[in-house]
C-alpha cells in the first residue's frame, strides 16, 4: 500500500521587520495574517513558501517584508523589504507601480531614486510577462533618454551585468565616479586587462551610498579572486564582514555572502577543498532560498566545483541544475557556457571523454568565451586535458602551447597547462617538449612551493625514464612521494606509487634482486590503499590481478594463485562481469600451465593501461585515526604497543596483538599486505628487522607511508646492533609521530 502523507503542523511565523524592527507574526493557515503567498524551493532545499507581510507604522506608512518560510512555518530568510507610503498620493502609486515591474535581484536599488527618476520609469509600460531582454531594452531606452540619471544608468548596466551582457559593457566607459563603475571593473577582470588589480585596490566610494558600496566589495573579491591576488582577497573580506557582520539589509547580506563565495573560491584555488565548501555552501543555500538568479547562476557554479573536487558528483549535478534553471530564466548566455565547462568536466570524471569534449569545443566557439578571457584560458586548459586522455597527444600539445602565449594567464591555470604539457612529453618520449618546459616552468613563488618542486622533479623523472636509468628515476620517485607525504598532497599519489612500482619492477627484471620486487609489492599496495580509502573497488580488483602476474613472472606460482583468486572474490562480490573474466582466465592460464612466466612485455603493458586508467575522482575524506599500534624487532628483543587513551578500548590492544602474533609467525618473504575487518583497518608493514602494525578507523595512506618511514628510520639507526638503544629510539619515533598514543603493557 502506498504510504500515507504525512500531515505537516505549522507553526505561527515571527521576525522582526527589516525596516523598523517592529514584531510581526502570520500564520500560513490564515490567509488574513498575510497578503500574499508562494511555493518555492527545489530537490536540494525542500518544500518552502515565499510569504509576502505588510504591517502599519505609526507615520502612516506601511512596511512590507516578504520572507521565505518552510512547511511548517519556520523563517528561514527575508527575500525582499521596502516601504509603502499609504493614501491615495500619485507618488506612492507611482512607486509601488515601478517596484512591481523591476526583477528582484535589482529592485532594491529604487530606494536611490529620485522622484523624477520614479516619474520617467512609470512612463514606460511594461508587461507583467516581460522577459529579460524585454527588461534590458526598456532600462536602455530609459537611460538614453534621461542621460542625466545616476540610477537609470546602472540599473540598466547592473542587468546587463546579471544577464550576462558583457559585450554592451567591455566598451562602455565611464569615470570612476559613475555607480557602473564597479561592475566595469568585473567586466575588465574577465579579461587580460591586469592593470585593472591597481584600479580595484584603489577604489574608494565611501561617499556614496551603502548599495554602491555594497557593488565595490562584490567588484574587489570578483577581481582579487580572478587575479589571484588571495592575500588582498582575504583582507578585503575580513574588512567587509566586520563593517556589515551586523547590518539588517538584504543588499548587505547579498553582498557579504558573493565576497564569501569568491573568497571561498579563491581557497578551493588553492587546494583547501574543505574550507572553501564551508564558505561557499551556505550562500548557495541562502540564493536558493530567496530565489536570487544572479546569486544562483554565479555562486552555483562554484559550488558544483568545490563538491566536484571533494567527489561528490551526485550533489555537483543537482547544483548545475539548479544553477542552470536560473541561468535559462535570466537568459544568460555567459553563465550557460560555465555550467557546460562545468558539466564537461564532471563528464571527463566519469570517463566519457568524448562527450566532454563536443561539449568543451561547442563552448569554446561561443562568442561569450572568445571575448572574455578567463573563459577562453580555462576552456583550453580543459580541452587539452580531454585531447590528453583520449591520446590525441599532438593536438592537446598545441592547444595548451596556443594557451601559454598568451599574456595574464594566472598562475594556476598556467601550472595546470604546463602539467598536462608534462605528461604529453612522458606520454610522446619528447625530449624537444621537455627542454621546452624547462624553458617555461613558472617564476616566482610557485617554485618554493612543495608543487613547484614536485613540478621541477617530475620533469627529471620523465627525463630518466626516457634514460632508462631505472635506479636514479625510482629515487627520484621517492623523493617525490616524500615531499607529498610531508605535505599531506595525497591527490597526486596513485600515479606516482604506480610509477615508482613500475620502475622497482623495471629494476627487478635487470637484477632480478629481491628488495626490488619487494619494492614493487610496497608501493602496488599503497595504490590499493588509496583505493580502499576511496571505496573504489573495480581498481583493487586489477591490483589483485596485476600483483598475480607480477608473482608469475618472479616464479611464485602460490602467491600468483592467492592474488588472481582474491581478484576473482573482489569481482563476483561486487559483480565486475569484466573483471571476472580477467581473473578465471589468468587462473585457467596458471593451472594448465605449468612452466611459462607471464612476459615483461605483458605487464609493462598492464601498467600504462593501468596508470591511464581514468577512476572515480578522488573523494576528500579525514585522514584515517590509529587506534594502536605494535612495534618489534625481529629478534623479539623488544616489542612495544601503544594505544590512543581517548578513544580506544582493551579490545584494540588486545586485538593487534593478536594480529602482531600472527604476522611474526609468517615467513619474511611473505607479503604483508593490509586489510579491513569488523575491528577496523590493519596497516601492515614489516622491513629486513622490524614489524609494525597499525589499527585504524578507515584505511589510512598517509599512515601507510609514516609507518614505512619509521621503518626506514629504524634500519638506519647507527646503534640498531644494541637492543636496548633500539628499542628506545624507536619508542621516540613512534610517539614523536603520532603524539596521540600512549605506550602501554602487554596484556
Amino acid at each position: 500500500m502506498p504510504r500515507e502523507k504525512q500531515e505537516v503542523v505549522t507553526e505561527m511565523t515571527e521576525f522582526s521587520c527589516r525596516m523598523c524592527g517592529a514584531s510581526v507574526t502570520f500564520s500560513l493557515d490564515d490567509p488574513n495574517s498575510y497578503e500574499q503567498k508562494s511555493e518555492s524551493g527545489n530537490p536540494l532545499i525542500g518544500h518552502l513558501f515565499t510569504v509576502r507581510v505588510a504591517h502599519e507604522t505609526p507615520s502612516n506608512a506601511v512596511h512590507v517584508n516578504v520572507v521565505v518560510v518552510d512547511e511548517r512555518g519556520e523563517y528561514r530568510a527575508h527575500k525582499d523589504c521596502y516601504e509603502e507610503k499609504s493614501g491615495p498620493s500619485a507618488a506612492a502609486r507611482r512607486s509601488d507601480t515601478v517596484l512591481a515591474q523591476l526583477p528582484m535581484e535589482i529592485r532594491s536599488y529604487l530606494s536611490l531614486a529620485s522622484q523624477e527618476d520614479l516619474k520617467v520609469m512609470n512612463a514606460v509600460e511594461q508587461q507583467s510577462t516581460a522577459t529579460p531582454v524585454d527588461t534590458l531594452a526598456a532600462l536602455d531606452q530609459l537611460r538614453r533618454a534621461n542621460p542625466n540619471s545616476r540610477l537609470l544608468e546602472f540599473l540598466w548596466a547592473k542587468w546587463a551585468f546579471i544577464t550576462g551582457r558583457m559585450d554592451l559593457l567591455s566598451s562602455f566607459h565611464v569615470s570612476r565616479e559613475s555607480w557602473v563603475y564597479p561592475l566595469i571593473l568585473r567586466v575588465r577582470a574577465r579579461s587580460s586587462d591586469r592593470s585593472v588589480l591597481e584600479d580595484a585596490k584603489t577604489l574608494d566610494m565611501s561617499k556614496e551610498d551603502e548599495l554602491i558600496q555594497f557593488e565595490v566589495i562584490m567588484a574587489k573579491a570578483e577581481v582579487f579572486t580572478r587575479l589571484a591576488a588571495f592575500e588582498l582577497l582575504e583582507d578585503m573580506y575580513q574588512s567587509s564582514v566586520n563593517r556589515y557582520k551586523s547590518h539588517p539589509s538584504i543588499a548587505a547580506k547579498t553582498a557579504l555572502l558573493v565576497a564569501q563565495s569568491y573568497y571561498g573560491f579563491g581557497l578551493l584555488r588553492q587546494g583547501k577543498m574543505t574550507a572553501s565548501r564551508d564558505m561557499i555552501e551556505p550562500a548557495f543555500t541562502f540564493a536558493q532560498i530567496v530565489g536570487n538568479r544572479e546569486m544562483l547562476t554565479l555562486i552555483g557554479n562554484m559550488y558544483s566545483s568545490v563538491l566536484r573536487k571533494l567527489g561528490d558528483l551526485r550533489q555537483a549535478l543537482l547544483v548545475l541544475e539548479v544553477g542552470l534553471d536560473a541561468a535559462k530564466s535570466l537568459q544568460e548566455e555567459r553563465a550557460k557556457v560555465i555550467f557546460a565547462i562545468n558539466m564537461a568536466i564532471i563528464l571527463t570524471v566519469q570517463g566519457k571523454f568524448e562527450e566532454a569534449l563536443a561539449l568543451q569545443q561547442e563552448a569554446y566557439a561561443n562568442p561569450v568565451t572568445q571575448s572574455e578571457f578567463y573563459l577562453k584560458v580555462t576552456l583550453q586548459n580543459n580541452i587539452s586535458e580531454s585531447l590528453l586522455e583520449l591520446r590525441r597527444y599532438e593536438d592537446a600539445r598545441r592547444m595548451a602551447q596556443e594557451a601559454l602565449a598568451q599574456e595574464g594567464v594566472a598562475t594556476d591555470l598556467r601550472v595546470s597547462l604546463l602539467t598536462i604539457l608534462k605528461a604529453v612529453a612522458g606520454n610522446t618520449q619528447s625530449r624537444t617538449l621537455l627542454k621546452w618546459l624547462r624553458q617555461n616552468v613558472p617564476g616566482g613563488q610557485f617554485m618554493a612551493t612543495p608543487q613547484g618542486k614536485l613540478f621541477i622533479q617530475d620533469l627529471d623523472a620523465i627525463q630518466l625514464e626516457l634514460d632508462r636509468n631505472w635506479e636514479a628515476l625510482a629515487l627520484n620517485l621517492e623523493n617525490q612521494l616524500k615531499i607529498t607525504t610531508e605535505h599531506k598532497m595525497s591527490e597526486n599519489a596513485k600515479d606516482l606509487e604506480l610509477r615508482a612500482a613500475e620502475a622497482y619492477f623495471s629494476l627487478y627484471t635487470n637484477t632480478r634482486r629481491p628488495e626490488h620486487l619487494s619494492a614493487v609489492y610496497r608501493h602496488l599496495d599503497l595504490v590499493r590503499t588509496l583505493a580502499l580509502e576511496a571505496d573504489y573497488y573495480p581498481e583493487m580488483c586489477r591490483l589483485s590481478i596485476m600483483k598475480g602476474m607480477i608473482a608469475l613472472h618472479s616464479g611464485v606460482r602460490d602467491r600468483a594463485k592467492a592474488h588472481f583468486e582474491e581478484a576473482l572474490r573482489l569481482a563476483e562480490e561486487y559483480n565486475f562481469e569484466a573483471l571476472q573474466e580477467q581473473a578465471r582466465e589468468q587462473l585457467e592460464t596458471l593451472r594448465s600451465q605449468a612452466g611459462p612466466r607471464e612476459s615483461e612485455s605483458t605487464i609493462r603493458s598492464m601498467f600504462r593501461r593501468f596508470a591511464s586508467r581514468r577512476s572515480q575522482e578522488r573523494t576528500v575524506v579525514p585522514p584515517a585515526t590509529v587506534l594502536a599500534m605494535w612495534l618489534s624487532d625481529s629478534r623479539h628483543s623488544f616489542e612495544h604497543l601503544f594505544t590512543d587513551p581517548s578513544i580506544a578500548s582493551d579490545t584494540h590492544g588486545a586485538y593487534i596483538q593478536g594480529v602482531a602474533d600472527t604476522w611474526r609467525m609468517m615467513r619474511a618473504e611473505d607479503e604483508t599486505e593490509s586489510f579491513t575487518g569488523k575491528t577496523g583497518s590493519v596497516v601492515v608493514e614489516r622491513s629486513e628487522g622490524f614489524l609494525a602494525i597499525a589499527l585504524c578507523n578507515r584505511p589510512g595512506y598517509l599512515v601507510q607511508k609514516s609507518l614505512q618511514a619509521l621503518l626506514s628510520k629504524l634500519e638506519a639507526f647507527s646503534l640498531k646492533s644494541v637492543p636496548e638503544e633500539t628499542s628506545a629510539h624507536a619508542l621516540s619515533l613512534v610517539l614523536s609521530e603520532f603524539p596521540s598514543l600512549k605506550e602501554r603493557t602487554r596484556t
